[in-house]
């Protein structure tokens, strides 16, 4: 095998051509596979870290308008 000429690896139906299409298309399939379930859990993980952060922002605002109300009267 190591005699053989480059063009002989190329025209062999499971030679490096085809091989490296293969690993191509399975390279793809797999970035599309993960690619939108990823996009899902980060949009839902950002979408829960602003909701709570919000929230919580509107409860110490609430607790200091307390305080001062208390403080003032």
């Amino acid at each position: 095998m190591l005699e053989k000429e480059l063009q002989w690896y190329d025209l062999k139906e499971d030679g490096i051509g085809s091989l490296l299409v293969r690993i191509q298309t399975q390279i793809r399939e797999l970035q599309l596979a993960i690619s939108q379930p990823l996009g899902f859990v980060f949009t839902e993980i950002c979408g829960a870290s602003i909701a709570l952060g919000s929230q919580y922002r509107k409860r110490a605002y609430d607790l200091l308008l307390l305080f001062v109300r208390d403080a003032i009267g």
